[in-house]
């Protein structure tokens, strides 16, 4: 009886992942010591960085919502802002490594101010965060939370610097959710484009 040669997926060899096939981020471990088994050979598959997830994640809102998405700054710039607002949290920093914001009509990621663009980059994270130029919170909460995104009416999300959690303004108050930064941002953009 002859035997067929197993197809292995090329994903596994370092190649890109094909953005309309594969929605989900690849395993990084699959038994025992993180090796896989494709019949019998043995492949460690190459773990997808945050910075990979986030890229995979753009692509899929600019084509399911149309979000509209800066380029990133320099990698030196992005440290010295994130190092200014004192920002650390990884999934954010991974963020703005990719990207510098984005938007989607009511929902903005704020951007870092960039010279190229000061027009569109004003009203940046750092300012937003600034306690002399903030207009979104008191200026007592700023020490404990870290302004990332508008919403609709003058609103704000924001991250705790304590725990890393993603809360959001409603009404007067502050309520913190239940969600990563990434769902948190996908639950907005699904907001915007059904209301």
């Amino acid at each position: 009886m002859r035997q067929w040669p197993q197809r292995v997926d090329p994903v596994f060899f370092g190649c890109q992942p094909n953005i309309q096939r594969r929605r989900k981020p690849l395993p990084t471990t699959g038994g025992p010591g993180g090796m896989m088994r494709f019949g019998n050979a043995k492949f460690v598959p190459k773990p997808i960085g945050p910075t990979m997830e986030w890229t995979l994640l753009l692509q899929r809102w600019r084509q399911e919502f149309g979000v509209r998405v800066r380029k990133p700054l320099p990698a030196d710039s992005v440290r010295r802002v994130l190092t200014q607002v004192e920002c650390q949290h990884d999934e954010l920093n991974a963020f703005y490594c990719v990207t510098n914001g984005m938007s989607s009509e009511w929902f903005e990621i704020f951007p870092m101010f960039d010279d190229r663009d000061k027009k569109h980059t004003w009203q940046n994270i750092v300012r937003v965060n600034d306690p002399a130029k903030t207009c979104f919170l008191q200026p007592e909460l700023l020490p404990r939370f870290l302004i990332f995104a508008g919403i609709s009416g003058g609103k704000v999300a924001v991250i705790d610097r304590t725990d890393g959690s993603v809360w959001n303004e409603d009404g007067d108050q502050l309520c913190q959710t239940i969600l990563s930064l990434a769902d948190f941002i996908e639950t907005c953009l699904r907001e915007v484009r059904d209301l």
